[in-house]
Order: C-alpha cells, then structure tokens, then sequence
C-alpha cells in the first residue's frame, strides 16, 4: 500500500505537491523568532521555505528546509534580525518535483522596550528571558540604569541629598530575577533610604548588586557640618551672632550629589540660612532626571534655598521629610511586567 502520492495505470508512481501547514510562533523577543510548520513531502524530497512579512504581500524569504522524504514531520527555522515592536505575517512554502504549495498565515509582534520607573517601596520580578528551539537561553538587558537614593530629613541645618547612579546597560544573568527597591527620605536628624538594583532567587547583574545611598540628616551645630549627601559632599557651617535681641544663627545647607552645602550667617539681629548643595541631572535613552539636592538650612528668619530636584532632596527645615529617591531602566518584554 501507498500511503503518499499516487499510482498510475501504467503502475509507476508519481508525486503530488507537497501539504504545508505553518504553526504557531514560538519563542520570539525583540529581535528572533522560531517559525514553525508541518509538512508532508507526498512521496517526493521536498524543501520548505519560511517567508515574513508586515504587511501580508510583500514577502522577506527567511530559512529554507531541504532534503524532506517520508510522511508528515515538523520543521523549524530560528529567525534573526528582525525588527522591534513589530507585527509579522509568518508563512511556509513546500516544494517538490511535483509543485509548491503555499501554507496559510500565522502572526505574532516582537517584543518592545517596556518602562519601569519606580519612587517609592520594593519589588521583585524577572525580566522576560528565551531559550531558541535548539539553542541555549539568551541573557536578558536592562538598559538606560538611572537611580538615586532618598534625601535626609531636614532639622535646623538642612539635610543631604542622596547620591546617584547610571549606567547604559546591565546583563541580567540567571534565571533574570532582579530586585528593586527605592529609599525614602529621612525624617528631622534622620537618613534618607538606600536604592537598590541585584539580582533576585538566581538572578544576577553583570556588575553586580547595585546600592545607591541616602543623605543624612540635617543636624544643627555650632561651626560644624550640618548635612552629607550620599556621595559624601559636607553641608554648609552654621554660624551665630549676637546682639542686644539675643543670639540669631544661620545653619548650613545639607551637601548635594553635586556640590557641598552653602554656609549660613547672621547679619547682625538676622539669620540666613545656607543654601543647599547642588543636584545633578542623570540623562539616559533621552530620558533625564534630576535628583541629589541639598535641603536649605534654617536661619532665625528664614530658611535657606533648596536646589531644584525631583528625587531624593535633602529636608529643608525643620522636622521636615526628604525626599524619596528612584530607580529607571527598560527593558524588552511584549507588555509592562510592573
């Protein structure tokens, strides 16, 4: 019995074209993918060719199958160098001495850079990973690393901003885990939180576990520092004056990620106090943010100024919070994980 292709009167066998059936697509990211279908050669070596497109007609030829003989099989072909966040046409064409059939179309869209732009508390997650058919796990990325970590609360003298990092991008090794975690600002004399960025249960970073310090605390003192930021820059002095209305002092601001804190003074019955130190601006993928500030020291008149800064500014007066601090990146997946 023939179970392919057809006998003729003359008792010779002759092929028919082959049957193609395209599959699903599997274990595509922002760049591969595996395409997939079933063929049947019908008593003829058969080649299947895979073809991509994004808009259903015009045709990319991807990997060609050859040598195929016997019954129904499946065939796979890992397809590289496509485009990111892009919807794709996927088909399959079958040939043989007999002919060429073509298969219907599948679909599927290649994974886009998703946004994790995190403020505040902690959480876990793992960034998407693949294991090509026939192939070994590709490593994941993350890219565009920008974090900071919380301010110091603000007392009499002004509280520190909290220090910085940035980097272009991270291998995340193992299983992909990575753990997050944003410090929050400090309270009165207290420190701001610590950042963090590792890896989480077998992740790992290619630089490894990535911690971001908070500034301190805006303690008041006589002719002493006041306030540190996370990268270590002192806060401004404080200073005293007296006169027939009694003693006016002027506190120092906290240090800034990007420069010490100012001193305060007093101008007769009138307390200034310091300004705080300068924040910096951390640009990324064409994304910028700005944290790191000082806070302002407190004078018997006024409190001092307090540079412009989004995330992880020192307190500026007194019993006053810092700031929180933050941590961006992106990373490939098909949706936003968190």
């Amino acid at each position: 019995m023939r179970l392919n292709g057809i006998v003729a009167a003359s008792g010779k066998f002759t092929a028919i074209a082959p049957s193609v059936t395209i599959n699903a697509v599997t274990n595509f990211n922002q760049d591969r993918a595996t395409f997939n279908a079933t063929v049947n050669p019908n008593g003829a070596t058969t080649s299947v060719k895979f073809q991509y497109s994004t808009n259903g007609s015009s045709w990319t030829d991807g990997s060609t199958i050859t040598g195929l003989t016997g019954g129904s099989q499946s065939v796979y072909s890992n397809q590289t160098s496509l485009s990111v966040g892009t919807f794709y046409y996927v088909r399959a064409v079958g040939t043989n001495s007999a002919g060429s059939t073509t298969s219907g179309n599948t679909t599927f869209t290649t994974w886009s850079l998703q946004t994790l732009d995190k403020t505040s508390g902690t959480f876990t997650f793992y960034v998407p990973t693949i294991t090509p058919t026939g192939g070994s796990t590709i490593t994941p990325t993350i890219y565009y690393v920008m974090m900071f970590g919380g301010g110091g609360g603000g007392s009499d003298g002004g509280g520190g901003g909290g220090s910085y990092y940035q980097v272009s991008s991270l291998t995340v090794g193992g299983n992909g885990g990575v753990y997050v975690q944003v410090g929050g600002g400090g309270l009165n004399t207290g420190a701001g939180g610590t950042s963090y960025l590792h890896g989480w249960n077998g992740g790992s970073l290619s630089t490894g576990n990535l911690t971001v310090a908070g500034g301190g605390g805006g303690v008041f003192s006589v002719d002493g520092r006041t306030g540190y930021s996370g990268n270590g820059n002192p806060g401004g002095i404080s200073r005293f004056s007296n006169d027939k209305n009694g003693t006016r002092y002027g506190s120092g601001g906290g240090g800034g990620a990007g420069g010490w804190g100012n001193d305060g003074y007093a101008d007769g019955n009138v307390g200034y106090g310091g300004s705080g130190g300068a924040a910096v601006t951390l640009s990324q993928g064409g994304v910028s943010r700005t944290g790191g500030a000082g806070g302002g020291g407190t004078g018997s008149h006024g409190w001092g100024s307090t540079p412009s800064s989004s995330y992880g500014t020192g307190g500026s007066g007194y019993n006053v919070y810092g700031g929180a601090g933050m941590v961006y990146f992106r990373y490939y997946a098909a949706s936003a994980l968190a």
